[in-house]
């Protein structure tokens, strides 16, 4: 089975296509210099999957149309603004009546992320308490107490304790053996891939402090502890392009902005 690790240099070591699409079947790609747009199967089906400058991933496209038209992809995930350069007839050809369901960003990190060097604290009684980050095993108990911090911290996380793919979860809890007022989610998107990061939640009243960072940080640790199956060690993420104020938290913290994403999906029928 051809794979991404198939194409030419650099985009065999791309971090998006090793982090995510490492265990794909190849069907079909044109790359150069400047762009790679190629045909892949895995586990969201088959999609088209084009990186690199906007314009040159939509010459590509409009150059070797009836090639990504014919194994028929599903989803097209391209870097963004490059759809809109298409002419419409080849859009046609490669997504037929389609819709825009996202826009979103692609970050890693191989290196641990950077902290304040001050403590955080949460109050404690007439005090306050320097934090730890507990890790946590996928299970029903672990499980409810990720749930109660969610629906407080994030009720609209696209990943929920649960998830077979779940590695483990990072928490801070309010006090000894309380409930979580932070957390983070690790999975695998395939095996042995480069851990990806989901669910990031703080309690809103106890935003600010801090604990975000402190999460991400223990979580990352861990997942470059890891070596996965291609490439060397790595953590990455995805967000909403809305999303301003958390893409600049990771940048502070040091992950980098790998890839700016729009994805199309083919109508059914």
């Amino acid at each position: 089975m051809r794979t991404v690790g198939s194409l030419p240099t650099p985009w065999d070591a791309d971090p998006y296509l090793v982090g995510e699409r490492a265990d794909d079947e190849l069907h079909a790609h044109a790359c150069d210099d400047e762009a790679c747009v190629l045909v892949l199967d895995g586990h969201p089906g088959r999609s088209l999957v084009g990186i690199g400058r906007p314009e040159a991933v939509a010459r590509l496209l409009t150059q070797s149309a009836a090639a990504f038209a014919a194994p028929a992809p599903q989803t097209l995930t391209l870097a963004r603004g490059s759809w809109e350069l298409v002419d419409g007839e080849v859009r046609d050809q490669l997504a037929g009546p389609s819709t825009t369901t996202s826009e979103w960003d692609w970050m890693s990190t191989r290196a641990p992320l950077v902290l304040p060097d001050a403590p955080v604290v949460l109050p404690d009684g007439s005090g306050s308490r320097e934090v730890t980050v507990e890790r946590f095993t996928p299970g029903p108990e672990t499980d409810a107490l990720v749930t109660d911090c969610l629906d407080r911290a994030h009720p609209i996380a696209s990943t929920l304790p649960g998830d077979p793919r779940l590695t483990g979860w990072w928490g801070v809890r309010e006090s000894e053996d309380g409930a979580l007022v932070a957390t983070v989610g690790a999975l695998d998107i395939f095996p042995g891939a480069p851990p990806h990061l989901v669910s990031l939640g703080v309690d809103p009243a106890h935003r600010g402090r801090g604990l975000a960072g402190l999460v991400l940080a223990a979580a990352v640790d861990d997942g470059l502890r890891r070596t996965p199956r291609v490439g060397g060690p790595m953590v990455h993420l995805g967000l909403y392009a809305t999303n301003d104020r958390a893409r600049r938290v990771y940048q502070r913290l040091g992950f980098s902005l790998d890839h700016q994403f729009m994805s199309v999906r083919r109508a059914p029928g």
